[in-house]
């Protein structure tokens, strides 16, 4: 907010009849006292028409300036009304600033006092267009009424904070949206830049060049009354019942709606949200049984593979064990029978040999030895026959006495 100053010159020898008139309006922030200092060039006294506000701050200030023009000596009387900007802190209408707008519009209409024109002031820095924008310029548009678009200038503020080409580009969305400016520009308000040199780089054609030629473009209107000043006076100064109010009952309205719906999506989002986690634990869960079921049925058929081995094995075992059994009764009966065909032989042999040494000194004893040799002889190597008697060990190393034979001639 400006301060007092006084340069200490009597601005009584400079001062017109009546003074030019400027509402200065905007969302908070974008910089209108800054504007206002820089358009009084510092010199400038508080009005004593200031009103409304809470505590101890004023809803609306109004300073008086001395403007030379710039063809002459001559300066303008100008009065620059700083009005409030809504709050935004929950994006509801401000009811407060717009009942002291009104208020203040209410007594202007009643001295008689008629505005030359209004500045109003949004930052190009701001990302997006909000609701709370949309609330802003549609209540701004009540307040005016269509007559007095051609007395608006609409000013951009913070070039000096994004690309020139950015800012460009913002401001011609500005100027073209429904929702915006586009009725007020086709109404004929002018679309003006200003803060740092910046602002002022590649205005295009039509455009003001600089933050003084404001005031003198303002200074060619016809003053003229708004459209809510024309409400307040045909009924009564009652703020309710001017288009501005009901726009921002509108809004009021529509906030509420809004962020009743806002409640009920967020609820249904929340509903959906555990019904989303419900059925995720429920496919969790299934999805763990599943794999238990199958762990299991994976268990009991690779025990049951196991155990199948298992027995298998057994099996094979057992199989060879028979076989090994076998293989060795097999054996032991071929030794066995070995044995016995031995036994019998050697049992001849034994015959054969008493035999002979009973009867050795006889030709028939000899015929007989010789016979009973060539018995035993073709059961153990056939095609010989018996040639006498030999000496030989025995499997013990004893030394015995055998039959020699030779072969079958």
């Amino acid at each position: 907010m400006p301060t007092r100053r006084n340069n200490g010159r009597d601005p009584s020898r400079e001062r017109a009849r009546d003074p030019i008139r400027i509402a200065i309006m905007g969302e908070p922030g974008v910089g209108k006292s800054s504007l206002i200092t820089r358009l009084s060039r510092g010199n400038y006294v508080v009005g004593d028409d200031s009103i409304g506000g809470r505590g101890r701050r004023k809803a609306i200030n109004t300073f008086n300036a001395y403007l030379p023009l710039p063809t002459s000596s001559l300066r303008i009387w100008t009065k620059f009304i700083d009005c409030p900007g809504f709050n935004d802190d929950e994006l509801r209408p401000d009811q407060s600033t717009i009942d002291d707008i009104l208020d203040w519009l209410g007594r202007t209409y009643r001295r008689g006092q008629k505005l030359h024109g209004i500045i109003y002031m949004v930052s190009v820095n701001n990302p997006r267009f909000t609701g709370f924008s949309a609330r802003n310029i549609a209540m701004f548009k009540a307040l005016l009424g269509e007559d007095f678009y051609k007395n608006v200038i609409l000013c951009t503020t913070m070039w000096d904070e994004l690309p020139i080409a950015e800012g460009i580009a913002r401001e011609e969305e500005l100027r073209t949206r429904p929702m915006i400016w586009l009725s007020l520009v086709r109404g004929g308000s002018k679309v003006f830049r200003v803060g740092d040199e910046q602002a002022h780089q590649r205005t295009p054609r039509g455009f003001l060049q600089n933050d003084s030629s404001l005031v003198y473009e303002i200074a060619r209107n016809q003053p003229e009354w708004l459209l809510a000043q024309h409400e307040l006076a045909d009924n009564d100064f009652q703020p309710g019942r001017t288009s501005a109010y009901r726009v921002r009952e509108d809004w009021t309205k529509f906030y509420a709606r809004d962020e009743f719906l806002d409640a009920e999506l967020d609820q249904r989002k929340h509903n959906k949200e555990e019904e989303v986690e419900r059925h995720d634990a429920r496919l969790r869960d299934a999805r763990q049984r599943a794999k238990e079921r199958m762990q299991e049925e994976i268990s009991d058929e690779t025990a049951a593979k196991i155990e199948e081995q298992r027995k298998l094995r057994e099996k094979q075992e057992q199989k060879q064990k028979l076989e090994a059994q076998l293989a060795v009764r097999g054996a032991r009966s071929a030794w066995a029978e070995e044995e016995r065909e031995l036994e019998k032989l050697r049992r001849q042999v034994r015959e054969a040999e008493a035999e002979y040494e009973s009867d050795s000194d006889s030709d028939d004893g000899r015929s007989g030895v010789g016979s009973a040799a060539s018995t035993v002889r073709s059961q153990r190597h056939p095609g010989t026959v018996a040639a006498g008697w030999t000496k030989k060990k025995d499997s013990h190393g004893k030394t015995v006495r055998g039959i020699a034979y030779r072969r079958r001639p």
